[in-house]
Protein backbone atom coordinates (compact mmCIF):
# COMPACT_ATOMS: atom_id res chain seq x y z
CA UNK A 1 0.00 0.00 0.00
CA UNK A 2 2.88 2.58 0.63
CA UNK A 3 4.40 2.19 -2.74
CA UNK A 4 0.57 2.78 -4.26
CA UNK A 5 0.48 5.95 -1.87
CA UNK A 6 3.33 7.27 -2.90
CA UNK A 7 3.09 6.61 -6.47
CA UNK A 8 -0.28 8.38 -5.88
CA UNK A 9 1.44 11.89 -4.21
CA UNK A 10 4.40 11.27 -7.45
CA UNK A 11 1.18 12.24 -9.82
CA UNK A 12 0.00 14.71 -8.13
CA UNK A 13 2.99 16.18 -7.77
CA UNK A 14 3.77 16.00 -11.05
CA UNK A 15 -0.03 17.56 -12.26
CA UNK A 16 0.31 20.63 -10.20
CA UNK A 17 4.07 20.83 -10.95
CA UNK A 18 3.20 21.50 -14.80
CA UNK A 19 -0.04 23.46 -13.88
CA UNK A 20 1.59 26.11 -11.95
CA UNK A 21 4.70 26.28 -14.36
CA UNK A 22 2.36 26.94 -16.81
CA UNK A 23 -0.43 29.41 -14.79
CA UNK A 24 2.38 31.29 -13.38
CA UNK A 25 5.16 30.79 -15.74
CA UNK A 26 7.29 29.57 -12.66
CA UNK A 27 10.29 26.99 -12.93
CA UNK A 28 9.56 22.95 -11.98
CA UNK A 29 11.94 23.80 -9.53
CA UNK A 30 10.35 26.65 -8.16
CA UNK A 31 6.78 24.84 -8.66
CA UNK A 32 8.01 21.28 -6.53
CA UNK A 33 9.45 23.36 -3.74
CA UNK A 34 6.13 25.47 -3.59
CA UNK A 35 3.98 22.26 -4.03
CA UNK A 36 6.19 20.38 -0.86
CA UNK A 37 5.48 23.32 1.04
CA UNK A 38 1.51 23.20 1.07
CA UNK A 39 -0.23 20.01 0.92
CA UNK A 40 -2.29 17.64 2.95
CA UNK A 41 -3.21 13.97 3.47
CA UNK A 42 -5.54 11.53 5.23
CA UNK A 43 -4.85 8.01 5.95
CA UNK A 44 -8.75 6.80 5.60
CA UNK A 45 -9.75 3.62 8.61
CA UNK A 46 -12.68 2.15 8.37
CA UNK A 47 -14.66 1.16 11.91
CA UNK A 48 -12.21 -1.85 12.62
CA UNK A 49 -9.79 0.11 12.23
CA UNK A 50 -8.14 -0.70 9.14
CA UNK A 51 -6.03 1.32 6.76
CA UNK A 52 -8.08 1.28 3.70
CA UNK A 53 -6.32 4.04 1.70
CA UNK A 54 -5.29 7.42 1.56
CA UNK A 55 -6.20 10.47 0.02
CA UNK A 56 -3.59 13.88 -0.89
CA UNK A 57 -4.08 17.12 -1.47
CA UNK A 58 -1.94 19.27 -2.91
CA UNK A 59 -1.85 23.65 -3.71
CA UNK A 60 -2.10 23.91 -7.27
CA UNK A 61 -1.81 27.53 -7.12
CA UNK A 62 -4.28 30.27 -7.73
CA UNK A 63 -7.03 29.10 -4.87
CA UNK A 64 -6.97 25.76 -6.69
CA UNK A 65 -6.24 22.41 -5.20
CA UNK A 66 -5.50 19.28 -6.38
CA UNK A 67 -7.46 16.00 -4.62
CA UNK A 68 -6.31 12.33 -5.24
CA UNK A 69 -7.76 9.76 -3.20
CA UNK A 70 -6.88 5.20 -3.58
CA UNK A 71 -8.71 3.28 -1.90
CA UNK A 72 -9.62 -0.79 -1.63
CA UNK A 73 -11.32 -3.20 0.77
CA UNK A 74 -15.01 -1.21 0.01
CA UNK A 75 -17.90 -2.40 -1.09
CA UNK A 76 -18.80 -2.42 -5.70
CA UNK A 77 -20.68 1.41 -6.23
CA UNK A 78 -21.09 4.51 -5.56
CA UNK A 79 -20.32 6.03 -2.40
CA UNK A 80 -20.65 9.65 -0.73
CA UNK A 81 -17.16 11.53 -0.57
CA UNK A 82 -17.34 14.47 1.71
CA UNK A 83 -15.44 16.65 3.76
CA UNK A 84 -16.92 16.94 7.63
CA UNK A 85 -16.33 19.81 10.00
CA UNK A 86 -13.92 17.99 12.86
CA UNK A 87 -10.85 16.94 12.32
CA UNK A 88 -11.93 13.78 14.99
CA UNK A 89 -12.04 10.05 13.68
CA UNK A 90 -13.79 7.79 16.65
CA UNK A 91 -15.44 4.77 15.41
CA UNK A 92 -16.87 3.95 18.70
CA UNK A 93 -21.05 4.58 19.49
CA UNK A 94 -24.27 4.14 17.62
CA UNK A 95 -23.03 6.09 14.45
CA UNK A 96 -19.53 5.40 13.83
CA UNK A 97 -17.22 8.28 13.18
CA UNK A 98 -20.08 10.72 14.24
CA UNK A 99 -17.49 12.67 16.11
CA UNK A 100 -16.37 14.09 12.33
CA UNK A 101 -19.72 16.03 12.80
CA UNK A 102 -21.68 16.98 9.44
CA UNK A 103 -20.67 18.33 6.49
CA UNK A 104 -18.12 21.13 6.03
CA UNK A 105 -18.24 24.24 5.09
CA UNK A 106 -16.87 27.46 4.72
CA UNK A 107 -20.43 29.89 4.27
CA UNK A 108 -23.21 27.59 5.93
CA UNK A 109 -24.66 26.69 2.86
CA UNK A 110 -27.48 24.15 2.29
CA UNK A 111 -26.60 20.52 0.54
CA UNK A 112 -25.77 19.96 -2.21
CA UNK A 113 -23.64 23.25 -2.12
CA UNK A 114 -20.87 22.19 1.69
CA UNK A 115 -17.74 23.79 0.42
CA UNK A 116 -16.88 19.96 1.61
CA UNK A 117 -19.47 18.27 -1.05
CA UNK A 118 -16.99 16.11 -3.17
CA UNK A 119 -17.75 14.15 -6.23
CA UNK A 120 -19.13 10.46 -5.68
CA UNK A 121 -16.81 7.92 -5.60
CA UNK A 122 -17.19 4.96 -7.48
CA UNK A 123 -15.43 1.24 -6.36
CA UNK A 124 -15.06 -1.04 -8.61
CA UNK A 125 -15.98 -4.65 -8.58
CA UNK A 126 -12.59 -5.02 -6.69
CA UNK A 127 -13.44 -3.15 -4.35
CA UNK A 128 -11.07 -0.32 -5.19
CA UNK A 129 -11.29 2.91 -6.19
CA UNK A 130 -9.35 5.93 -7.44
CA UNK A 131 -10.18 9.57 -7.95
CA UNK A 132 -8.55 12.63 -8.82
CA UNK A 133 -9.66 16.32 -9.30
CA UNK A 134 -9.43 20.09 -9.05
CA UNK A 135 -11.84 22.51 -6.94
CA UNK A 136 -11.65 25.94 -6.51
CA UNK A 137 -13.91 25.62 -3.55
CA UNK A 138 -11.53 25.33 -1.05
CA UNK A 139 -8.05 25.56 -0.52
CA UNK A 140 -5.70 23.40 1.94
CA UNK A 141 -4.94 26.05 4.70
CA UNK A 142 -9.11 26.13 4.71
CA UNK A 143 -9.02 22.83 6.53
CA UNK A 144 -6.53 23.27 9.26
CA UNK A 145 -8.79 25.96 10.87
CA UNK A 146 -9.44 25.16 15.03
CA UNK A 147 -10.82 21.46 14.98
CA UNK A 148 -9.68 20.13 12.11
CA UNK A 149 -11.02 18.56 9.28
CA UNK A 150 -12.31 15.15 8.39
CA UNK A 151 -12.99 13.18 5.02
CA UNK A 152 -15.52 10.50 5.33
CA UNK A 153 -16.72 7.74 3.17
CA UNK A 154 -20.58 7.15 3.11
CA UNK A 155 -22.13 3.33 2.98
CA UNK A 156 -24.55 4.63 -0.08
CA UNK A 157 -24.69 7.48 -3.18
CA UNK A 158 -25.55 10.88 -2.54
CA UNK A 159 -28.04 12.33 -4.21
CA UNK A 160 -26.99 16.14 -3.44
CA UNK A 161 -30.41 16.73 -2.39
CA UNK A 162 -31.30 16.59 -5.76
CA UNK A 163 -35.20 15.53 -5.42
CA UNK A 164 -38.02 16.20 -8.26
CA UNK A 165 -40.26 18.37 -7.50
CA UNK A 166 -43.22 15.44 -7.99
CA UNK A 167 -41.67 13.23 -5.20
CA UNK A 168 -41.88 16.61 -2.95
CA UNK A 169 -39.34 18.53 -1.09
CA UNK A 170 -36.36 17.29 0.52
CA UNK A 171 -36.22 16.41 4.56
CA UNK A 172 -33.81 17.63 6.78
CA UNK A 173 -31.68 14.38 6.42
CA UNK A 174 -31.34 14.03 2.61
CA UNK A 175 -30.57 18.17 3.29
CA UNK A 176 -27.51 17.73 5.82
CA UNK A 177 -26.24 14.61 4.16
CA UNK A 178 -28.00 13.91 0.59
CA UNK A 179 -29.30 10.21 2.10
CA UNK A 180 -25.69 8.91 1.33
CA UNK A 181 -26.39 6.20 4.19
CA UNK A 182 -23.61 5.49 7.26
CA UNK A 183 -20.08 6.18 7.70
CA UNK A 184 -17.61 3.32 6.09
CA UNK A 185 -14.51 5.07 6.73
CA UNK A 186 -12.80 8.16 8.20
CA UNK A 187 -9.29 10.15 7.85
CA UNK A 188 -8.33 12.92 9.62
CA UNK A 189 -6.15 15.83 7.38
CA UNK A 190 -3.14 16.29 8.77
CA UNK A 191 0.07 18.32 6.59
CA UNK A 192 1.80 15.80 4.24
CA UNK A 193 4.56 14.41 4.98
CA UNK A 194 7.77 15.18 2.61
CA UNK A 195 8.43 13.23 -0.48
CA UNK A 196 11.18 10.67 0.36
Amino acid sequence: MKKIVQGVMVMALLLVVGLAALAQEATPETAVEAVIMSGGQADLVDVSGNTIGQMILVDAGSGKTVVQVQLAGLRAGWHGFHLHETGTCDAAGAEPFASAGGHWTLAGEAHPHHTGDMPPLLVGADGTARLAFETDRFTIADLFDADGTAVIIHSGADNFANIPERYGAPDDETLRGGDSGTRLACGVIVEAAPLQ
